[in-house]
């Protein structure tokens, strides 16, 4: 059997030594992802999900050459400098954790909400930084912090923060139907 995994570790593929079949892994992998997902759907949360783009056509109405940046508030591209700004919405379930407003700050144009839930999803679609969702009272969160938990290098779930988007930024004139 031992004879069995090291040959198959020669010709490339990444069999888990230590377990009494090379069949296990991909067996535990699905029995984690399964259960991940299970959870979710039981204690989710449906969202529209919208996938920043960060390579594209640059936006002609508002990308500065000279500073290689975009203006937040363009309606092209939303802030991004990529035409269109994000991909088509997908609906994901995610599990927001303790959204409790953690702080109230006074700027120059009133009072900002600062509600930084912890939150969760499953492996896919991988999510980035930047990205956006929705929710059903159509309250607007940045993804931030975006961090993996793997086993074997594969995504099991994605944990990430979330930062309230103000009801003036661009991004509320995305349709997300």
């Amino acid at each position: 059997m031992v004879d069995e995994i090291l040959q198959n570790n020669d010709k490339g593929t990444e069999e888990l030594s230590y377990l009494p079949s090379a069949d296990i892994g991909d067996f535990f992998l699905r029995e984690i992802r399964s259960r991940e997902k299970f959870i979710l759907e039981m204690g989710g949360e449906t969202v529209k999900y919208l996938k920043r783009r960060f390579e594209g056509t640059k936006c002609s109405v508002c990308w500065d050459e000279v500073r290689q940046q975009a203006e937040n508030d363009c309606i092209s591209c939303f802030g991004t400098g990529i035409v269109g700004g994000y991909y088509d919405v997908l609906d994901i379930k995610v599990s927001l954790v303790n959204p409790a407003v953690k702080q109230i700050t006074m700027q120059d144009h009133g009072m900002k909400s600062i509600i930084q839930p912890k939150s969760w999803t499953i492996w896919e679609p991988e999510i980035s930084n930047k990205d956006i969702f929705v929710t059903k009272m159509n309250k607007r969160f940045w993804i931030v912090n975006v961090t993996p938990s793997l086993w074997r290098g594969l995504i099991l779930r994605q944990s990430f923060d979330t930062e309230l988007i103000e009801q003036s930024n661009i991004i509320y004139k995305i349709p997300v139907g």
